[in-house]
């Protein structure tokens, strides 16, 4: 028989009562799944947890998985399920593009630059930050696309 001490019964609860609402298993609902925590004032405690490249993985997969939880956030997004109080910063990004009218604009600009981008990331010195300019312009992508 397993038996669950209070504590573990109530951090059993809070993980089910987030996830009560999801029937997909999408490639970056970590995203969603801590700006849940956040939204219901949980106590979360960070460690301090070294992460090692070994080579695994290489840019292409790791670009395909970004695309993958990029589509994840915009799916999430698009069902309303993020809070006015989230922090997801490609969320917020967007947000701001769709505040100001310029997701369309941005939009023609990572189809015009996407290669640019893509050969940069895939390449052997990645930017970071082209990889925000990168996943902005899917996420409005896919706006785009949906509001065709």
């Amino acid at each position: 028989t397993i038996t669950f001490n209070p504590i573990q019964k109530r951090e059993k609860n809070l993980f089910l009562k987030i996830n009560q609402n999801l029937t997909e298993n999408w490639y970056g609902f970590d995203n969603f799944f801590s700006a849940q925590l956040k939204e219901l004032n949980s106590t979360i405690i960070h460690i301090n947890n070294k992460v090692y490249h070994i080579g695994l993985e290489d840019n292409i997969d790791f670009l395909h998985k970004q695309e993958l939880a990029t589509y994840t956030i915009f799916k999430l997004y698009q069902n309303n399920l993020f809070s006015n109080n989230h922090d997801n910063g490609l969320l917020k990004a967007f947000l701001k593009l769709k505040k100001l009218n310029l997701v369309l604009p941005y939009t023609y600009f990572y189809k015009y630059l996407k290669k640019v981008l893509k050969r940069n990331l895939l390449g052997s010195s990645p930017k970071l930050y082209y990889l925000d300019l990168y996943k902005l312009g899917y996420f409005c992508t896919l706006n785009t696309y949906k509001n065709a």
